[in-house]
């Protein structure tokens, strides 16, 4: 799989919701967390934007830009991954994209994160 961030520089995601259309400078994304049916992608100046997509939905689009499923409401940029780590229980691993917001693994994604 490649993981190559440097695709992600000038691109943009467009997003439609009821009221406009949404548009994502792609590398500006840190991060989007799924809860349900809805998404909100995180992005670098702490801005958070909810949009009715699934997940897998940005999974595809961002497909060979270096996003990372990290678990099943998770997808990471590669890009802002500050630190890896194991935690405390020995059983999880975290991903932190800066100092203060981790972010858990799956078991079947560590291996992902092992060339990170």
């Amino acid at each position: 799989m490649q993981w190559d961030v440097s695709k992600q520089v000038g691109k943009k995601i467009a997003i439609r919701t009821k009221a406009k259309l949404l548009c994502f400078d792609i590398e500006r994304i840190k991060y989007i967390l799924c809860d349900g049916h809805h998404c909100t992608v995180y992005l670098v100046d702490n801005s958070e934007h909810r949009v009715t997509r699934s997940l897998k939905y940005f999974e595809e689009k961002l497909e060979g830009m270096g996003f990372i499923r990290s678990n099943r409401y998770t997808l990471v940029n590669k890009r802002y991954i500050y630190d890896v780590h194991l935690s405390n229980d020995k059983k999880t691993l975290h991903v932190k994209i800066t100092k203060s917001e981790p972010l858990p693994v799956s078991k079947r994604n560590v291996h992902l994160f092992k060339d990170v």
